[in-house]
């Protein structure tokens, strides 16, 4: 099983909150809409202000994580190399 962090998501018109999940081949969101991308498909990730762009070829989804936060028990998420790393 893949990490996973509670957010919203914008992504075709549409927003939604409930949990990205990155797993071994792609990017899930679960919640409010549903969103299943290859890992390989992405075309490029950019990440400022608390969210994280990331383009497909159906169009860009926007993962709001919030603001980088100290170690209080929220979780900060960066992309290296098509994997995440954590900080709880």
């Amino acid at each position: 099983m893949g990490q996973e962090l509670e957010c919203k998501v914008r992504f075709g018109g549409k927003a939604a909150v409930g949990k990205a999940l990155l797993e071994s081949e792609e990017l899930l969101f679960r919640g409010g809409m549903r969103l299943k991308n290859p890992l390989s498909a992405m075309k490029s990730i950019q990440s400022a202000g608390g969210e994280l762009r990331i383009e497909f070829p159906e169009g860009t989804a926007i993962f709001e994580l919030g603001p980088r936060r100290r170690r209080n028990g929220r979780r900060r998420f960066f992309i290296l190399n098509r994997s995440w790393t954590s900080w709880a």
